[in-house]
């Protein structure tokens, strides 16, 4: 991790960064919460448990919170949690766009400077040799041969090599600019799934509502959850858990097109983004999704009995110019209506 990360990440668990409680009672109150929960008290649930109790980030403190009250709190939920909150430190210490800007302009500037000085060191070549082959007096042939022409060539030269260093500058710059654009890229993927992780949702609904407000043109939130998720986590162990996260992704992504957009915002939790959709449509295809999901039955190594999953989902449509947060609120509390009466169903805010 770059050192303005980490010198970032020791700034927000300083004792006075801790508003809600002392920093021995937040301590206290940590540990117990550790031992109330029955996992190990190592360095993961250290971080997420304290950042939950003293509300550092109220969005990572509710999604903490959120999952011990529904008792879904448990390794491979923290790790997804933990993963988020160190990919926020290093997206923040990841050069600026001011920067990418400049590489780009250097980029420029050495691609023209390097074509400028070949053309004149093409038309110098040339000279050169014309004025070598011309009949000229003995006394200045004698002066241009000796003195002029070779100090000339030298010149020559000795650009030919500024022209090798700037191209190979030019890779080095091109280079750092990829490594620059994978990390951006990875900070806002999620690792497991390979679609947006929270990061690079919130830089998409951003987007979609700027141009919705522009165009007059909404768009729609469908928010989902896999049911019972803790129950398959404890049945076939984390790595099938895994897996099924890894397929309900592929098999989203599968039913979505166009400018659709999928991500992953929490550990058993997907959005997906319907630009220019009713809510009427993207109720159906949320209710598609969770028939084609339920149908479904997977084969598991190691088990005779086979994997059946079912999803719930709340159904939000984006009201032009209002805050993203309430859309995200309203199709939240949609997923938890149909979380609460019964699961494997759909409702909306409408």
């Amino acid at each position: 991790m770059p050192k303005k990360a980490i010198h970032n990440l020791i700034q927000r668990y300083n004792t006075n960064q801790s508003n809600n409680l002392s920093n021995d009672k937040a301590v206290k109150k940590t540990l117990q919460q550790i031992k109330d929960l029955n996992v190990p008290a190592n360095p993961i649930h250290y971080t997420l448990i304290f950042e939950a109790i003293n509300e550092i980030d109220p969005y990572l403190a509710n999604e903490v919170q959120k999952a011990i009250s529904s008792k879904t709190y448990d390794n491979n939920t923290a790790e997804t949690l933990f993963i988020e909150l160190i990919s926020q430190f290093i997206y923040q210490s990841l050069p600026t766009e001011e920067v990418e800007n400049l590489l780009n302009e250097l980029l420029e500037e050495i691609a023209f400077w390097l074509n400028e000085t070949k053309t004149k060191r093409d038309f110098l070549d040339s000279e050169i040799k014309l004025v070598s082959q011309a009949n000229l007096p003995e006394d200045i042939s004698r002066r241009l041969n000796q003195n002029i022409l070779p100090t000339l060539q030298s010149v020559i030269n000795d650009t030919q090599n500024l022209q090798d260093q700037a191209n190979a500058s030019a890779l080095e710059i091109t280079q750092l600019k990829n490594e620059l654009e994978q990390a951006k890229t990875i900070a806002k993927t999620d690792e497991l799934t390979n679609i947006p992780n929270r990061r690079g949702f919130n830089e998409i609904i951003n987007l979609m509502a700027a141009s919705a407000n522009t165009d007059g043109q909404s768009f729609a939130l469908i928010m989902i959850d896999i049911d019972y998720f803790k129950t398959i986590n404890d049945e076939f162990g984390h790595l099938i858990g895994d897996s099924v996260l890894r397929y309900l992704a592929k098999q989203l992504d599968s039913e979505i097109k166009g400018k659709d957009a999928l991500a992953r915002i929490g550990g058993e939790e997907f959005v997906i983004l319907l630009p220019q959709t009713s809510y009427s449509n993207a109720f159906n295809v949320a209710n598609n999704l969770r028939k084609k999901v339920e149908q479904n039955r997977l084969k598991v190594k190691s088990h005779d009995k086979s994997l059946s999953m079912t999803i719930s989902a709340g159904v939000a449509t984006y009201q032009l110019g209002e805050d993203i947060e309430n859309l995200i609120d309203r199709a939240d509390q949609a997923l938890y209506l149909a979380k609460n009466s019964g699961r494997n169903k759909v409702c909306g805010d409408c």
